[in-house]
């Protein structure tokens, strides 16, 4: 009774934007909800999320991250049940509610750009998401695809608030991606989003709008080369 749908394409390097984009077009909700693969969700979190909508608004969250000890004892019953849930050391739940704090602080002064976009637990409208023509494609590799989608909608006149006082996503530790940079310092992703800075378009030029159209000439060909198929014998 639930859809789900799973989308893939060609690897080509490390492709996030692209990879959100291609999930926002098989999806058909007035309301999108971000999360990574490498998160665990609590059972509510889709209501508390959808609680919390407000128009003219997107929702910024955060994540509690499991170190490689925790991360090595999750197994499925530990999902299902919800034990993971009380998984996390106190020092990061301590760090975890600071950042909740400030990010009801910034919300209330609304403060620009702020509570920060983290997209492992992000929600906002479907018509702002394409009003802004979605993440941009040209970030590959890790890094500011998030950031820059902020940044659009503020300059769409989106305002943001936070979600970590009532539901936050649990990140599983693992290895770094291979183009993984503290801050993303001396990375083309970083380059690429500075060097746009001074720009106050809404829209990216390569994002939803043309994985859309790219997606549509796929199947065009894929059609024409199944009506010239010769039928073998």
């Amino acid at each position: 009774k639930f859809p789900v749908k799973f989308v893939t394409h060609a690897h080509n390097g490390f492709r996030l934007a692209k990879c959100r984009n291609e999930g926002v077009l098989c999806s058909q909700a007035p309301y999108l909800l971000f999360t990574d693969g490498d998160c665990l969700l609590p059972p509510d979190h889709v209501s508390k999320h959808l609680k919390a909508r407000r128009r003219g608004v997107a929702i910024a969250g955060n994540c509690i991250r499991f170190p490689p000890e925790v991360s090595e004892r999750i197994h499925d019953e530990a999902v299902v049940s919800g034990e993971f849930l009380h998984w996390a050391p106190l020092n990061e739940r301590w760090r975890f509610w600071q950042r909740a704090l400030r990010g009801l602080l910034y919300g209330s002064l609304r403060i620009p750009m702020r509570p920060r976009f983290s997209g492992n637990n992000i929600a906002l409208w479907r018509s702002d998401f394409e009003k802004i023509n979605g993440f941009d494609e040209n970030y590959v590799g890790w890094g500011f695809e998030d950031v820059d989608l902020q940044r659009r909608l503020a300059r769409a006149g989106i305002r943001f608030q936070t979600i970590l006082h009532r539901t936050r996503v649990y990140h599983l530790w693992h290895t770094p991606a291979p183009t993984f940079a503290r801050n993303g310092l001396r990375t083309t992703n970083r380059d690429y989003f500075l060097q746009a800075q001074p720009s106050r378009e809404q829209r990216c030029r390569n994002g939803l709008a043309q994985t859309m159209l790219n997606n549509l000439r796929i199947r065009s060909w894929a059609a024409r080369g199944q009506e010239h198929a010769t039928p073998s014998s």
